[in-house]
C-alpha cells in the first residue's frame, strides 16, 4: 500500500462541563485529525491531540511537525507486516523522532487503512476472534454540588468500577468526600482513586490509613515523588497504580517497586500503539494488571483503544479508562459510541469512508 495523499484537519469540541488541570480550567478539547488515502483506495483517519500540561509536546510544535512529518510520508509504501506490532512501526518511524502524539496519530491511520482494506474491524488485524464489546470503568465527576446526580449516572451505565480524582482539597475534605461516595454507590461498585500526584508522601499516608481495606482496588500516583513509592505501600499497605510517571522513569525500573499493582497505559502520551502493546507484554509478564487509559480524546481516538483492549483481552488486562467520552458535548464521529451495562460496543466492520463529521473540521493541510 502506497500514501497518495495526507490531509490535516483540526477541531474544538466543546465539553459538558469544565475541567480543571493543574488549575487551569479547560472547557475544550483541541487536536488533529489526519487522513490517509492510499493507491488502494483504502482511507485511514487517525487522531494526535496532546494533553497540555500532561503530554510532553506543545500544541504548536506539535502541529508544526505533523506538517512536516506529512510531507515526508507523501508516496511512502508501507513496510510489509505493520499490523503484527513487533516492530515494524519502529524500524519505519523511529528515524524521525515524532512526538508521541503524532506517533499515535500516524500508526492509528495506517492501522485504520490496512483494517479497511482487509476488510476487518481494527481489532481483528490482530486477533483471530472478533470481540463485540469491551469492559469500561466510569469516571466520577466531582461535582459536589450534583453528587448525587453524577452517582446516579454511573449507576445507570452499568459500571462495575469507578475511578474518582481525589486530592484537590486538604485530606479531611477528601475522605469526606470518598466516604460519602462509596456510601451512596453501596458494595457492588469497586473503586479505585487517582490522587496525579498531588500529594506528598505524609499527606498521602495519612488518607490511606483513614481507609478501611478492602475499600479500593487501588490508588493511582498516590505521592509526588517516584522514590516515596515503596514507602507509601510500606506504610499503607495500600496498591497503588503507576500513569504519568511512566513518562518520567523505564516499565522496567517500575516494575521493581513493591506495592505496584496496575500500569496504566495511555498511547497518545506513550508515543503509539505498538510501544503500547510491548509495555503491557512486559508489565504482564511481571504479573502486574494493565489497563488502556484515554487522555480525553475524541471518539476517533476513544474507538480505538477499545480495539487496542480487545486485542489484548486475551492477555487478560483490566477494564478500560475510556469514560472520558461522556464528557464531550459532540463528537467528530457521526455514530456516537454506545456505553451500556459497563461495556463500549465495537464496530464489526472497519471504519467508513463517511465515519467521521468533516462539518466540525477545519481543514489545515
Amino acid at each position: 500500500m502506497k500514501i497518495e495523499h495526507i490531509f490535516i484537519y483540526q477541531y474544538e469540541l466543546p465539553l459538558i462541563r469544565n475541567l480543571v488541570f493543574l488549575r487551569k480550567k479547560i472547557i475544550k478539547r483541541e487536536g488533529w485529525l489526519v487522513q490517509f488515502i492510499f493507491d488502494n483506495a483504502s482511507v485511514g483517519w487517525g487522531e494526535i491531540a496532546p494533553w497540555p500540561g500532561f503530554s510532553p509536546e506543545s500544541s504548536s510544535r506539535t502541529l508544526h511537525q505533523l506538517k512536516e512529518i506529512s510531507k515526508q510520508l507523501l508516496s511512502h509504501t508501507l513496510p510489509p507486516q505493520l499490523e503484527k506490532l513487533n516492530g515494524g512501526f519502529a524500524r519505519w518511524l523511529d528515524p524521525y523522532d515524532l512526538f508521541p502524539s503524532v506517533r499515535f496519530g500516524i500508526e492509528m491511520a495506517v492501522l485504520n487503512g490496512l483494517a479497511q482494506f482487509k476488510n476487518k474491524p481494527l481489532n481483528r488485524l490482530f486477533a483471530r476472534k472478533n470481540v463485540p464489546h469491551i469492559e469500561v470503568d466510569g469516571l466520577l465527576s466531582r461535582n459536589r454540588k450534583n453528587l448525587k446526580n453524577e452517582i446516579e449516572k454511573i449507576k445507570k451505565f452499568g459500571f462495575s468500577k469507578i475511578k474518582i480524582k481525589i486530592g484537590l482539597s486538604d485530606w479531611k475534605e477528601e475522605l469526606a468526600l470518598f466516604n460519602k461516595i462509596r456510601m451512596n454507590l453501596g458494595n457492588k461498585i469497586r473503586i479505585s482513586i487517582d490522587m496525579n500526584t498531588r500529594w506528598n508522601l505524609a499527606t498521602a499516608v495519612k488518607f490511606a490509613l483513614a481507609i478501611r481495606p478492602g475499600q479500593l482496588e487501588y490508588i493511582e500516583e498516590p505521592v509526588n515523588k517516584i522514590s516515596d513509592l515503596s514507602l507509601f505501600y510500606k506504610s499503607t499497605r495500600h496498591p497503588y497504580a503507576l500513569d504519568e510517571s511512566l513518562l518520567k522513569i523505564p516499565l522496567s525500573q517500575a516494575l521493581r517497586l513493591s506495592g505496584l499493582k496496575t500500569i496504566i497505559l495511555k498511547p497518545m502520551v506513550l508515543g503509539g500503539i505498538e510501544k503500547t502493546v510491548a509495555l503491557a507484554k512486559l508489565a504482564l509478564r511481571h504479573n502486574r494488571e494493565v489497563k488502556i487509559s484515554a487522555l480525553f480524546e475524541s471518539g476517533l481516538g476513544i474507538l480505538t483503544l477499545a480495539h487496542l483492549t480487545a486485542m489484548l483481552s486475551s492477555l487478560k488486562t483490566q477494564p478500560a479508562g475510556l469514560d472520558t467520552y461522556r464528557f464531550l458535548k459532540k463528537d467528530v464521529l457521526r455514530t456516537p459510541l454506545e456505553i451500556a451495562n459497563g461495556r463500549m460496543m465495537l464496530n464489526h466492520t472497519p471504519l467508513p469512508n463517511n465515519a467521521i463529521n468533516t462539518k466540525l473540521l477545519y481543514k489545515i493541510q
